[in-house]
């Protein structure tokens, strides 16, 4: 019977982890959707511009050789050779590798362009060999002039090929505009799909565990005034809810049973009964005592070794999260217990504070940012012990706890020589200096509502004053802003 009954109270749990997985899936796919639409927008776009800058570099590099040669030409310096000559061979392997990635018409323009190269470079040759034979300047400045006109029109050609890839680029953008409108299209209907499955899927699981719960309410409503003829529940599920519904079924007809057996006997037994109830009373009365006196017994080391066992529980059960969180609770409590009235090491207050923000974490997820900035040489620095968490618990509960998200906690231990300083801020909600004042003013009297909320804070800043004298504490605070809790605690005290 035991695994029928866990077979079905996993019923609702796979049905809660499909439904979600469902919703997850169709949601990475319209995500996965619009970003292929994107993306092969992107590597599109990404290749023409890169061609375009490729075809610029054609009218860059031309551009180059002709100034190489012009300068050769005034000057006579064979740097200028080496360099056209360089720039020449690029160039034409530059264009022969375009011209071989090209299909079509555009292939003939790059062919038709590397002719030209070839015919500029016959020509800046033919500048070179003439003014290396000292040619007469003003020819040489003749056959430059006509170099330049070269340049010209091979600078044209490659402008009409920028023109071409301008076009294509912007006839590319266009497509991909009709493409975002009809995925923006796809998206709302798809969203509106998904959402009107959600709907339907919630309002369907809600009334099959609704519809039972209440039946069940009323039944035990009735019953709880006493009418013994409430009728079983007829209703049937294959979930948890069915296990509710057997054992009221169950409970039922059992105390019903039973007041049949006691009615058929109390003709006879009524004094009995009667001498039983006051039996009954003083028992109570007495198991009562005995249970306020064994309360009174309890201590925190019960739910310490308590809060051991469910971790231990959650170990076998493979909760991880729930054992962690446990254990660091239990890590705070025995801390408590045997550390409470010593003095201790920051090491062991810092390890106070992370078990302390790692439950923390499980409670708030990404909420709040913790930051801890931590000298290793002041770890060993000791002081009173529960000093860090309260300060770092006021922070999170009274700053950062009702903000949705970009909430920061920072945690600084620094060693300055003969202090220690410690920082303890956060971009939480701020008080006001009235409101701030008055925390640090709290004496004993937790009865006022500024004492109620700051006592953690009060009471640090208090023992702290006790071994380091005053002004040991600084409380910076503005509302809406943050606040910082600066502590310089002298390494000269014991």
């Amino acid at each position: 019977m035991g695994n029928g009954i866990e077979r079905k109270n996993s019923t609702l749990m796979k049905k809660l982890i499909m439904y979600f997985l469902v919703v997850i899936f169709l949601m990475l796919s319209l995500n996965m959707y619009s970003m292929y639409g994107f993306k092969l927008f992107y590597i599109n776009f990404h290749t023409m511009l890169k061609k375009l800058v490729e075809i610029h570099y054609i009218s860059i590099r031309i551009d180059e050789a002709y100034q190489d040669v012009e300068n050769y030409a005034h000057s006579g310096s064979t740097e200028y050779v080496n360099g056209y000559h360089q720039k020449i061979i690029e160039l034409q392997n530059h264009i022969q590798q375009l011209k071989d990635g090209s299909t079509g018409e555009v292939r003939y323009k790059y062919k038709d362009i590397g002719k030209m190269v070839e015919t500029f470079d016959e020509k800046g040759e033919n500048i070179i060999r003439n003014y290396n034979v000292q040619m007469e300047q003003i020819y040489i400045n003749h056959l430059v002039a006509e170099l330049s006109r070269l340049k010209g029109y091979i600078q044209d050609e490659v402008k009409g090929l920028l023109l071409n890839e301008l076009l294509s680029v912007q006839s590319h953008y266009s497509s991909f505009q009709t493409l975002i409108r009809r995925q923006e299209n796809t998206i709302y209907i798809l969203t509106a799909c998904i959402t009107l499955l959600c709907i339907v899927f919630v309002v369907r699981f809600t009334r099959k565990i609704s519809t039972p719960i209440h039946q069940l309410v009323l039944r035990l409503k009735r019953f709880a005034k006493g009418d013994l003829e409430v009728k079983p529940i007829s209703y049937k599920t294959n979930d948890e809810i069915n296990v509710l519904i057997e054992s009221f079924n169950f409970m039922i007809t059992e105390i019903k049973s039973l007041i049949n057996r006691i009615e058929e006997k109390a003709s006879i037994e009524r004094k009995l009964k009667e001498q039983e109830i006051k039996n009954l009373e003083i028992s109570n009365l007495l198991k009562q005592s005995e249970l306020k006196f064994l309360q009174s017994q309890i201590n925190p080391h019960f739910l310490f070794n308590t809060m051991n066992s469910i971790a231990a529980l959650a170990d076998i059960e493979e909760a991880v999260q729930t054992k962690k969180m446990l254990e660091s609770m239990a890590y705070i409590l025995r801390y408590n217990l045997s550390k409470l009235n010593e003095n201790i090491t920051l090491r062991e207050e810092v390890e106070i504070v992370k078990n302390y923000l790692y439950i923390q974490r499980i409670r708030f997820g990404n909420r709040i940012e913790y930051i801890l900035d931590i000298d290793q040489s002041a770890l060993d620095y000791k002081i009173p012990s529960m000093i860090l968490q309260p300060i770092v618990e006021n922070a999170i509960v009274h700053g950062l706890e009702s903000k949705e998200e970009g909430g920061k906690l920072e945690l600084r231990i620094h060693d300055k020589g003969e202090n220690i300083i410690i920082v303890v801020k956060d971009n939480g909600l701020g008080i006001t200096q009235e409101k701030l004042q008055s925390i640090i003013n709290c004496k004993d009297d937790t009865t006022k509502d500024d004492c109620r909320t700051g006592i953690g804070l009060s009471n640090v800043i208090r023992r702290l004053e006790i071994k380091y004298g005053k002004n040991v504490v600084e409380i910076d605070s503005q509302v809406a802003v943050g606040t910082e809790v600066r502590m310089t605690l002298e390494k000269s005290q014991p």
